[in-house]
């Protein structure tokens, strides 16, 4: 049973009953009577108060769980563009197999971010997480050596 519905029955239930407390007010001479009718009316407005407090409840909790899934979403459609390697330089990170391409921190990638290593321009070929500031040797060593001292030629 839906709990809106049960809700409106309550709430269609109260309006009744204090209808006929109205009515039999003035019939009822019997004040223990009156006093347990009261009680019950009473009894069903604590009821409808519980049921819509229930009700809210389970709303928001409906809402806050439609978000988590759609946030999970989000991240596998992320993640699912990133692969674990290990790059010449022996670091094991991410790496997006998209345009452009970048490295992932693999640290921060377990705590569902995505933070790019940036190259510290250094000749150890090593790239630094922006977010934990993690090092990664990237770059094989001796290649940018021979990269960054090309033999010159004089004429």
């Amino acid at each position: 049973m839906d709990i809106s519905a049960a809700i409106s029955g309550f709430n269609g239930l109260l309006q009744a009953c204090d209808y006929f407390k109205d009515r039999f007010r003035g019939i009822i001479k019997d004040k223990k009577v009156l006093q347990e009718f009261e009680c019950q009316i009473e009894k069903f407005r604590n009821e409808i108060f519980r049921l819509q407090n229930d009700r809210q409840n389970l709303f928001e909790e409906n809402v806050n769980l439609k978000q988590k899934i759609a946030d999970s979403e989000t991240w596998k459609s992320k993640s699912e563009k990133y692969a674990l390697d290990k790059t010449t330089g022996g670091a094991v990170v991410y790496i997006y197999n998209c345009e452009p391409y970048h490295y992932a921190c693999p640290h921060c990638f377990e705590n569902k971010q995505i933070q790019i290593l940036q190259d510290m321009r250094l000749s150890s070929g090593n790239y630094n997480c922006p977010c934990c500031k993690e090092k990664f040797p990237i770059k094989n060593q001796e290649i940018i050596k021979s990269i960054s001292h090309p033999i010159r030629h004089y004429w």
